[in-house]
């Protein structure tokens, strides 16, 4: 692997030789020195046990399996050791084993929406808009609904009818758990039921420590407390566990996660297994203040290597009541005039579409029932700019249950992979006629009856061309209609070249754990967001440990040389003062 010299608090860690509790702020080199400590473990250790590295997002996964690969440490985390999610040590090591009450294989799906499943009334008390209502909001052991996640206006709906939802969600949910389906919350609570009987979770116990000599868990800020209580148990058994964490990045209450449960955890750990790296060598000095400006505690991080020789002000980008596609242009104009990498730039929002708009995008528009709208949709969404290889997966996932659909094969609700295992279909067929249909459809289309008529025919030959057999009374023309009543449906497909420039654009909890040249955080405006702006500033005013803040401070730390805030105007004022009694170098633009 490649050799980097360390500093002295991460070679104290690297080479650390008990478990340990380490508190690392925002461009310590978390990832870098945790490989040194793979290499570390596997170099100094003589048994044949595995060493894991866990994390909470595929794409903090993704990007750590491709470092691992670069510096030569990828052979110490095969067999018998492991890399992936959280989520999937817990499915794949103490829930699967453990067996699911359910006499079906179980199936733990990271979101009820995955299998499109959302929660509906009938009868009089239907909503009659468009929003739906996910099972997701349902996923305690009781189905009681979480309101955090509801917009308007149907969470005034939901509310009204609060009780006949939870009781509609606990039926569908008791339906799907008889089918075998979980969420991932529901394969914690049952393996923590088994683990924590002393025989199973003695003999399940002695079994993981017998294969793991240590898990590292990375972003260890963002374990909940059912996390805590299953990490807790495996060093009972005698498996080392070495947390790695910035309590001040831990934005994901939706999971019940709390900032006092890890502080408490990390009391577990005998002083000198608690360690702190504490230099940025990604943040600049004027970063790393206004880091700290968020932060309760008032310690401004100590820049290192080539970030202390970055200079640059924090900048401000005052914009009226709309956020629009000038914010992204004043923001790539600045860094322009700064000679910086505008091609490692980036706007992000606490939501998607904030960054969207300043980036000069346009929020996609779905197309209700209509099939013929589906499938429009979905190609717009695969060759949108802005999307991932794993956005690109889920919308060809959709496609193909468009396909099982016209073939008869997906009962209601079921998932794709289901699908296939009860019918016996070929999964690679499958999937090579959903990417045809969205590879090969065009992917625009004016205006006009003429046109539209002529991009459904070219979808029907597609996929007459699979050749496919289709159940009595099913045709491809009935199934993709002529003319559909929703005769909009081609508005989502992009009907003329792009006239502006869509610069990137996330939400912060995608980007976390990721880096670029220059990023620009969008606080929001709008009558509601408005009011979360100046809550978010009253806290910031007054050092309030909040988690908005949190979010705040992980967009901002994601930047190795320009940080930019788009504020309300009404707010800058608020926002200078504070920068300026916080010692923040900004300008304004």
């Amino acid at each position: 692997m490649s050799e980097k010299v360390l500093t002295e608090q991460q070679e104290a860690f690297a080479n650390h030789p008990n478990e340990a509790f380490v508190m690392a702020c925002p461009g310590a080199g978390k990832t870098e020195t945790i490989l040194k400590r793979v290499k570390f473990l596997a170099d100094s250790h003589e048994s044949r046990k595995g060493i894991a590295v866990v994390s909470f997002t595929n794409s903090a996964v993704d990007e750590f399996k491709e470092r691992s690969g670069k510096n030569g440490v990828i052979p110490h985390l095969i067999y018998p050791g492991f890399i992936g999610t959280l989520d999937s040590f817990v499915r794949q090591f103490i829930f699967t084993p453990t067996g699911a009450p359910v006499e079906k294989s179980p199936h733990v799906v990271d979101s009820w929406n995955s299998l499109e499943i959302d929660i509906r009334l009938m009868g009089d008390a239907a909503y009659k808009g468009d929003d739906i209502v996910s099972l997701d909001l349902f996923d305690t052991p009781e189905c009681t609904l979480d309101e955090s996640n509801l917009r308007y206006p149907v969470k005034n709906h939901v509310l009204k009818h609060k009780e006949a939802y939870e009781a509609a969600a606990l039926r569908y949910r008791n339906g799907l758990n008889r089918q075998g389906y979980y969420s991932i919350s529901q394969s914690r609570q049952i393996a923590l039921q088994k683990i924590e009987e002393d025989a199973f979770g003695t003999a399940l116990g002695n079994s993981l420590a017998e294969r793991f000599y240590e898990i590292v868990v990375d972003e260890a800020q963002d374990c909940n407390p059912e996390d805590i209580r299953i990490l807790t148990w495996l060093r009972s058994k005698g498996v080392r566990v070495t947390m790695v964490c910035d309590i001040n990045q831990s934005i994901y209450e939706f999971r019940e996660g709390d900032k006092q449960t890890i502080l408490d955890f990390a009391d577990s750990y005998s002083p000198e297994n608690n360690l702190v790296i504490n230099g940025s060598f990604r943040c600049s000095s004027s970063i790393c203040s206004l880091a700290a400006s968020l932060r309760v505690e008032s310690n401004v991080d100590e820049s290192l290597g080539d970030a202390a020789q970055n200079e640059m002000p924090v900048v401000l980008i005052p914009y009226q009541s709309v956020i629009d596609h000038e914010i992204g242009v004043r923001f790539k104009n600045y860094a322009l005039a700064e000679e910086l990498n505008t091609d490692d730039l980036i706007l992000l929002s606490h939501t998607g579409r904030n960054a969207l708009l300043a980036a000069g995008a346009s929020p996609s528009q779905k197309n209700g029932k209509s099939r013929v709208g589906q499938v429009a949709y979905l190609v717009n969404e695969f060759w949108t700019s802005e999307s991932t290889n794993s956005s690109k997966k889920k919308v060809i996932e959709k496609m193909e249950k468009i396909l099982l659909d016209l073939m008869g094969k997906r009962a209601e609700n079921a998932s794709v992979r289901k699908s296939i295992e009860e019918h016996g279909l070929n999964d690679r067929d499958l999937r090579r006629q959903a990417l045809e249909v969205l590879m090969r459809l065009p992917r625009n289309c004016d205006d006009d009856e003429v046109s539209k008529s002529a991009w459904i025919d070219g979808l029907r030959d597609i996929v007459e061309s699979f050749d496919l057999l289709l159940p009595n009374g099913t045709t491809i023309n009935s199934f993709f209609r002529k003319l559909p009543r929703q005769s909009n449906w081609n508005v989502c497909l992009n009907q003329e070249e792009e006239t502006i420039e869509i610069l990137q654009h996330s939400t912060i909890h995608k980007a976390k754990g990721r880096e670029f040249d220059c990023v620009c955080v969008v606080l929001p405006t709008g009558l509601r967001r408005q009011q979360h702006t100046a809550s978010l500033i009253q806290d910031w005013e007054q050092n309030t440990e909040t988690e908005p803040k949190r979010v705040i401070y992980v967009g901002i730390t994601r930047s190795r040389q320009l940080t930019a805030i788009a504020v309300p105007e009404v707010f800058l004022e608020s926002i200078t003062t504070i920068l300026d009694r916080d010692s923040v170098p900004y300008v304004t633009i």
